[in-house]
């Protein structure tokens, strides 16, 4: 990122005496850089981001001379020859999404839990309008109609990923609402079906290669323990959907991905999801935590499974998709209320005095719409 800044890729200037491909090739080696650098390492470390959106004034890529295939390589790299760019610029507008994420819902907060540049009608404001982008990006790439390809469903995956970032606790929503639990409830369970699906297509090694791709998995499996006890613990709703298979889904791929990257010490982390399993479903489907799969009551209304369901042989749904009409809650305005209305049933409750930073998150939240109303009033 440095040298890229140096030589001043993110920048463009109609006097540079480039020819039209060398732009483009700067072009696309900046867009590559921020891809990876500048927004998905820094929102999966926490780091600060390199450079801001408002510094980049470089084109982006598009199609060129330089993408010109012959015959073989037509028939080749199929996909590149109908879509040519289309799909780097897709990820290339996922990633501006992750930055803004970063930089306003992961944004970092005094130990009174005030947030000083931002107040939280503001990120609840920018949080609606990230919503919308998401939105209509998975718009583009159902329309693209390729979802039936390795890409498409990396892709879809990378969706869900995003979504998780965005409705997970995080130090702007320390405790998110029923509707942001419902999002990360179907977006974790649909990155894990569809993990599930490529690795009874290709192999372990086709989702996991590297110790970031048993990361992925990892934060999926626990966002969709999260959605699972919080709906038992405060949110029994119509929409509530407890999918304990899920767990399974996802123990049975740490474990292939564990084996897959030799490296035995990455067990414990397969051993702390076991025993947070064990305790979000212990109490309500009576989970016996000694048997690799799940196994319940026969009270209860929930099946048995003995592990993982054959996400390709028939038994269920191949290809488990969130729903992306599901009514997220916006939270400006009734939203807001509405947010707030759940807030006050849960600290009132439950966790008031339990938890300082929690507490103070709540009390600044309070202040920050009492500061409003106040100026709105005064």
């Amino acid at each position: 990122m440095s040298i890229a800044l140096e030589l001043g890729l993110h920048r463009h200037n109609p006097s540079w005496s480039f020819s039209p491909e060398e732009i483009e090739i700067r072009s696309r080696t900046w867009w590559t850089v921020y891809s990876l650098e500048s927004r998905f390492i820094a929102l999966n470390t926490g780091r600060v981001l390199s450079v801001r959106d408002q510094a980049i004034d470089t084109a982006i890529p598009s199609l060129s001379s330089v993408d010109q295939l012959t015959d073989h390589e037509a028939k080749t790299a199929t996909l590149f020859h109908t879509r040519s760019v289309w799909l780097f610029v897709r990820m290339i507008d996922l990633r501006k999404i992750a930055g803004r994420i970063l930089e306003s819902i992961y944004i970092a907060r005094d130990r009174d839990g005030r947030c000083s540049s931002l107040t939280f009608q503001e990120v609840c404001s920018i949080s609606d309008d990230l919503h919308r982008q998401m939105d209509h990006w998975k718009i583009q790439l159902d329309a693209a109609d390729i979802g039936s390809l390795r890409a498409g469903k990396l892709m879809r995956i990378e969706y869900c990923t995003m979504l998780m970032h965005l409705n997970r606790p995080s130090p702007a929503f320390m405790v998110p609402s029923q509707n942001m639990v419902a999002v990360c409830s179907h977006a974790s369970s649909s990155a894990l079906h569809q993990w599930a699906a490529m690795a009874s297509e290709s192999g372990i090694d086709s989702i996991c290669r590297c110790y970031r791709h048993l990361h992925d998995i990892l934060m999926a499996g626990l966002v969709r323990l999260y959605s699972d006890w919080h709906i038992q613990r405060f949110a029994p709703t119509s929409r509530s959907i407890i999918r304990p298979e899920d767990a399974a889904i996802c123990l049975d791929l740490l474990s292939k991905g564990t084996a897959n990257l030799h490296d035995h010490s990455l067990s414990r982390f397969q051993l702390m999801f076991s025993n947070l399993r064990e305790k979000v479903y212990a109490s309500k489907y009576g989970f016996d935590g000694v048997n690799q799969g799940i196994s319940f009551s026969q009270t209860t209304e929930m099946p048995t499974f003995a592990g993982p369901p054959d996400i390709m042989g028939g038994g269920g749904d191949t290809e488990y998709v969130p729903n992306t009409d599901m009514d997220i809650m916006a939270l400006n305005s009734e939203g807001l209320e509405g947010y707030l209305s759940q807030m006050s049933t849960i600290f009132g409750n439950e966790m008031l005095d339990i938890d300082d930073t929690l507490t103070a998150w709540y009390g600044s939240v309070l202040n920050d719409i009492g500061d409003t109303e106040n100026m709105r009033t005064g």
